[in-house]
């Protein structure tokens, strides 16, 4: 179809009969979500069939196959050969198949396979491991760490708060009357927010640990949300109306080139995100791709990069791992680490600054 303005739109079904083999490899998780899309193949054969697309459609057999479609692949191979096309298996793909829902909306495909191409490079990265300690370790660990915590993550957001006044605000001697040591309200109410969603991931962190199972932020991570510019809402800077849900507009992160997922994708992404952090059995794949995935779907209007920051802690520290401190000095390569692993599709920068800090804190 040709549009006024000159732009040519292809149907699903044209896009994979006319696009360059290439494609294969260059643009492999969009084509991985567009196949995985389909719940069946008759509109896909009928195209191959009606155009005698014999050499796409032998591309699309090996296609779905090695996606584990093998229905799909059957399915597509048999018309053909009822239609007299020669048919030759081909696999357009290199490299391990991807781990695909079929019928699954393409913005949830493309995050599975995403996760599965990444997850191995981070287990060989990191073979640091994790050890065994009691509760209370772990909670005077992280305990002692929040100050430093706490500066370093909201200074990398641009607040400009000081370690006194994060101080004062956790151990409830802050006097709004008296004391605001050059900060703004809105520097004030960042504070208050981070030590509300803290106290929370410290439970989440303590119950995890007691109980002997792996942290699921699934039905968290809204709460921390709204804990994190609930102090915010109060002092009128924000609506209480603007905490309700995931962002619906776009967002553009400054000095990235990854532009998240559009806003009427993000509750099939958001689910895609909880199932693949709860099936994952690696701690160090959940803390580091819980967080890369959150900031790479970016939910949120703001706060994103603070969430992920604590998805990543309490999946670490619930692991027999340390709280990670992402330093303010490092904030250039860590927002050029998540951006390779977005734009790039290179996570072993990310992997290398986190367990770095690991080794540091």
């Amino acid at each position: 179809m040709l549009l006024p303005n000159g732009l040519r739109v292809y149907t699903p079904e044209a896009t994979l009969i006319h696009m360059a083999e290439r494609c294969y490899h260059a643009q492999a998780m969009s084509v991985v979500a567009l196949l995985g899309s389909y719940r069946n193949v008759d509109a896909l054969l009928r195209v191959v069939v009606d155009g005698a697309h014999r050499r796409p459609g032998n591309r699309l057999v090996g296609a779905f196959k090695h996606l584990g479609m093998a229905a799909h692949s059957k399915h597509l191979a048999e018309g053909m050969r009822r239609a007299e096309m020669d048919l030759r298996h081909e696999n357009p793909f290199t490299g391990e198949g991807f781990a695909v829902v079929a019928g699954a909306v393409p913005i949830s495909n493309m995050l599975r396979a995403q996760w599965q191409m990444h997850r191995q490079t981070i287990i060989d990265l990191l073979q640091t491991a994790g050890t065994t300690r009691e509760v209370d370790e772990v909670l005077a660990q992280i305990d002692d760490v929040y100050t430093h915590d706490a500066w370093n993550s909201l200074s990398i957001e641009g607040y400009r708060v000081s370690k006194e006044l994060i101080e004062q605000i956790s151990n409830g001697t802050w006097d709004p009357n008296i004391d605001n040591l050059g900060a703004s309200t809105r520097d004030v109410m960042a504070v208050k927010g981070y030590w509300s969603v803290y106290q929370s991931a410290r439970e989440v962190v303590k119950r995890s640990i007691v109980q002997g199972e792996p942290v699921s932020v699934r039905n968290k991570l809204s709460d921390w949300y709204q804990d994190l510019f609930d102090p915010s809402a109060k002092a009128g800077i924000l609506t209480r109306s603007q905490l309700i849900g995931y962002r619906n507009h776009p967002v553009y992160i400054r000095t990235a080139n990854h532009v998240p997922p559009a806003s009427e994708q993000l509750l099939d992404a958001m689910e895609t995100y909880f199932d693949l952090v709860d099936e994952e059995e690696h701690p160090l794949v959940r803390a580091v791709l819980g967080h890369w995935f959150l900031g790479y779907i970016h939910p949120y209007p703001d706060g994103n990069g603070r969430l992920a920051r604590f998805v990543m802690n309490a999946e670490l520290v619930s692991s027999g791992y340390r709280w990670a401190v992402i330093r303010l000095d490092q904030r250039k390569r860590y927002m050029e680490a998540l951006d390779a692993a977005s734009f790039g599709r290179d996570i072993a920068p990310f992997a290398k600054l986190i367990i770095e800090h690991l080794e540091r804190n």
